[in-house]
């Protein structure tokens, strides 16, 4: 039965921005509300409704429950999310960042996948901008990074990368750095740029710089407003690569507070079921567009084994599909849920943050990989069914990302295609030499 807020939320809907919204997913609205009696729901107006009834279920965090009736989708999850998973006590650490620099000189200075950095590193790098997103700054000032401790070559074009960025962030959004500040930090790390001791030495600078960045306001994405970083606090990819920028930033200081911060947004987006909800991560646009797994306790990163039945009125209406591993608030953007779903590239962007963000969290010993039942790794998974059960290469092309898949093929194992040697990428890059397969 519809409950008197659910109408109230629907009245509100309409006669505010959210009026766009299609009837279908105006009804999975209602009805889903409706399945809970203890959703204390306000005829307020405008769309603050809707993310006072997101908030609200966040926070109950009630269990799961199958929610069904005209024109909405059953939920069907196999298992409850992972358990709590926390870093161990006394977890071991590795050295480095990203990678241990001392290991860098076994790797070769011959070779394909050195030539491609190397290329890089030589090139013009242009000008340092973290206000700009799409900026190569950063990533051809890692590759510089990199042949300076491996051959000596570059290195004070490296540094002086690392340098030239410091104070380029005054007019950025974070999704600008989100993108472009890990690269540099990483850079910093590896070329131990760090307090020394000295006023207004490089390592001081770059060192005092990535520290202001745990309490600098940015320009939010979505608005003017001014406001701190905050890791993994929304289900699309910018607040993912925002989220791989502060686990950067918090590794490189060795702030535990920071890291077990990270931690915890990391847990809460790939849906392990022990996280605590710290960033109260936004939603509400993928519920609103059926992606999530239960309404009521939605995952950045769909828990394993959940499915969905599409809903009455969309295509493939009454078939059950399955929702593993999906990133809902980036499969959204192709469109509501449905069969077959249409394609966006954007899941992609946001495991440019995602893995990165893994990798640097488990050289700071918390089992990143392993959280709910291998989140990484079935996120993948559900890009690869996609592409096989709609015959849609795109969604796994082997070329989109493919430093990001190298990363997880040299942690998983697996074999998913690579096709060339892994270069630069956009938020790292040149993964083939740095983390070898073999």
């Amino acid at each position: 039965m519809v409950s008197r807020e659910s109408v109230a939320v629907l009245r509100a809907c309409v006669r505010s921005d959210v009026s766009a919204l299609s009837v279908a997913r105006l009804a999975y609205l209602v009805v889903a509300l409706s399945v809970s009696s203890a959703s204390p729901v306000h005829a307020l107006s405008g769309p603050a409704v809707a993310r006072e009834a997101s908030a609200t279920w966040q926070e109950a965090r009630f269990s799961v429950a199958e929610t069904s009736g005209p024109g909405v989708s059953r939920v069907e999850v196999a298992g409850d999310p992972a358990t709590d998973v926390s870093r161990p006590e006394g977890g071991e650490r590795a050295h480095g960042v990203w990678v241990d620099p001392a290991q860098l000189m076994d790797r070769p200075t011959s070779g394909v996948a050195w030539e491609r950095m190397l290329a890089d590193a030589e090139r013009d790098h242009g000008r340092a901008n973290i206000a700009d997103q799409d900026s190569n700054h950063d990533v051809y000032t890692l590759a510089a990074a990199l042949v300076c401790v491996r051959a000596g070559q570059h290195c004070d074009k490296a540094r002086q990368g690392v340098l030239d960025a410091i104070g380029t962030e005054s007019e950025a959004r974070w999704l600008a750095a989100g993108r472009n500040l890990g690269a540099y930090v990483i850079a910093a790390d590896v070329l131990n740029m760090r307090a020394d001791g000295v006023p207004d030495s490089d390592g001081t600078r770059v060192h005092e710089w990535i520290e202001s960045w745990l309490g600098k306001k940015l320009l939010d994405n979505h608005s003017s407003e001014l406001r701190a970083i905050q890791p993994f606090h929304s289900g699309n990819n910018p607040a993912v690569q925002e989220g791989f920028a502060y686990v950067a930033v918090a590794a490189y200081l060795r702030q535990d507070v920071a890291l077990d911060r990270a931690w915890n947004a990391f847990r809460t987006f790939v849906c392990d079921g022990g996280a605590p909800d710290d960033e109260r991560i936004d939603l509400e646009p993928a519920v609103l567009d059926g992606w999530t797994h239960d309404v009521r306790r939605p995952c950045g990163l769909n828990p394993s084994g959940a499915r969905k039945t599409v809903a009455l009125g969309l295509r493939g209406a009454g078939g059950t599909y399955s929702v593993d591993g999906a990133l809902v608030g980036d499969m959204r953007r192709g469109g509501v849920y449905q069969w077959r779903p249409a394609y966006t590239s954007l899941p992609w962007v946001a495991l440019e943050g995602l893995v990165p963000a893994a990798v640097i969290l488990a050289r700071a010993g918390y089992p990143a990989f392993e959280v709910a039942d291998r989140a990484i790794l079935r996120a993948h998974e559900y890009l690869w069914h996609l592409r096989s059960s709609t015959g849609d290469p795109r969604w796994f092309d082997g070329t989109r990302a493919r430093e990001i898949v190298h990363l997880v093929n040299a942690y998983y194992r697996t074999s998913y295609p690579v096709n060339d040697v892994t270069g630069g990428g956009r938020t790292v890059g040149y993964t083939a030499w740095t983390h070898p397969t073999e």
